[in-house]
């Protein structure tokens, strides 16, 4: 089973993400652009595990109060198949001590963590060719800023249904003050 631990947006920064996913395809040649329904901030990935019961535990222990979570920037990963876009995560040291914690948690429990370092974002599109003469810089405008509340983290499924990539909540620990 491919898992990992997200976040989602709200309901306006999803609409907002939405919406900058859309004015970006009209900015490239190619490139594979996630769904609505799949848009969400990874907060760790997991990968393949037959360890679901143990993933499932190490969600239940953390303990956060929701925080203000602020999408604020477009970035790109550099790929050889084409870039990664993503919309960025304005820094905040309780998305990085979130991830911290449950890193911790899942290597206690004998998980894999990737060791390399953090960066939140929510990808818009794998794949990314650009269009003849587009500025990478120039598209910083289609994501204009959210914040939203994140209140929840969930243990999520990658998975193919009918050949379309799907994202499955399997778990949800609400976020509360310790």
């Amino acid at each position: 089973m491919r898992l990992f631990y997200a976040i989602r947006p709200s309901e306006e920064c999803l609409g907002k993400l939405w919406e900058a996913s859309g004015a970006l395809r009209g900015q490239v040649e190619r490139g594979s652009f996630t769904r609505r329904e799949n848009l969400h901030l990874t907060v760790l990935f997991l990968g393949e595990t037959e360890h679901r019961e143990k993933a499932e535990a190490c969600l239940h222990e953390i303990m956060l109060a929701p925080f203000e979570l602020c999408f604020a920037s477009l970035g790109r990963f550099r790929r050889g198949e084409g870039d990664l876009l993503w919309a960025g995560v304005k820094a905040d040291p309780v998305v990085q001590q979130l991830y911290n914690d449950l890193s911790a948690r899942l290597r206690k429990a004998g998980f894999q963590v990737e060791a390399r370092p953090y960066v939140p974002h929510l990808t818009l599109a794998r794949r990314v060719r650009f269009a003849a003469g587009t500025e990478f810089a120039t598209l910083e405008k289609h994501v204009q800023p959210c914040c939203m509340q994140a209140d929840a983290l969930l243990l999520m499924r990658s998975h193919r249904v009918e050949g379309q990539l799907r994202y499955t909540e399997l778990a949800r620990q609400d976020l509360r003050p310790r």
